[in-house]
């Protein structure tokens, strides 16, 4: 297998043209390109150390998922859910993919692609039972990594607000 870089419009323009039994990058480009169908890709598997060297960070080896980027580990059988138009959707951690309806999935994104009618951020959206039994956002299970945190904090700077200013008024225009 090769890895190609690629800008995130690109990615996202990638995705745009996915058709529902496509599950990966891999699949969309197979058509795209006129190839014939190959063996799927489990495309959440391969992640980068430092150095741009691939390693296995998808399923833990246990039936679980662990997401590199946040430091998350998904055991087996854990489970998450949200609504969307009405609709009630659960999915669960089966044998390092995501399982929903019978249907399996390498991602988050790729599970939140399945049942939304446009790109998401899955962390906000999909809710799991924290060990109080209360209903919390996964995105609350994320570490960010320091540089992320520093880059987040540093883009929240404060800023003076609007109110704060005094604007002259205009006087009234003379008939």
């Amino acid at each position: 297998m090769r890895t190609i870089v690629i800008s995130t419009d690109v990615f996202a323009a990638l995705w745009a043209r996915r058709q529902p039994d496509e599950d990966g990058e891999n699949a969309v480009l197979e058509r795209l390109l006129g190839l014939p169908k190959g063996p799927p890709i489990d495309a959440q598997a391969l992640v980068f150390n430092d150095r741009g060297r691939a390693r296995n960070a998808g399923a833990d080896g246990q039936g679980g998922i662990y997401n590199h980027w946040f430091d998350v580990h998904f055991p087996a059988g854990f489970e998450v859910f949200r609504n969307y138009k009405g609709r009630e959707y659960r999915a669960m951690v089966r044998d390092g993919r995501w399982v929903m309806d019978g249907r399996n999935f390498p991602s988050l994104f790729s599970l939140s692609m399945a049942i939304i009618d446009s790109r998401e951020n899955p962390w906000m959206h999909w809710k799991y039972r924290n060990a109080k039994g209360q209903a919390d956002f996964i995105s609350a299970l994320r570490r960010i990594p320091s540089e992320l945190g520093k880059a987040m904090r540093a883009g929240k700077k404060k800023r003076p607000s609007n109110a704060a200013k005094k604007l002259p008024r205009k006087a009234p225009k003379a008939n």
